[in-house]
């Protein structure tokens, strides 16, 4: 059985402050072989950054953070044909 707890998904920072995992007695999900890609960069925006940042620095997150109309979380990961945008 697969059993874990979570910190609230989404606190107000529109899902750019992580949920933290206690995966209890079950093995963490890393502990299997699973396929990997290199993260090249990652990278966010909020309507106000400032009101993020001290969520993210109590959690150690370094995260690029600029300004934007819309919240949004930016992942480049190494495609087989080259950098890919999520």
């Amino acid at each position: 059985m697969l059993e874990w707890r979570l910190t609230p998904p989404d606190v107000g920072y529109g899902g750019l402050v992580p949920s933290l995992i206690d995966w209890r007695c079950t093995p963490h999900a890393t502990t299997r072989a699973l396929p990997e890609t290199e993260l090249i960069e990652l990278r966010a925006t909020a309507a106000d950054p400032s009101s993020v940042r001290p969520a993210l620095a109590a959690l150690r997150v370094e995260l690029r953070l600029d300004i934007a109309e819309s919240v949004a979380l930016v992942a480049v990961v190494q495609g087989v044909d080259g950098p890919v945008e999520i």
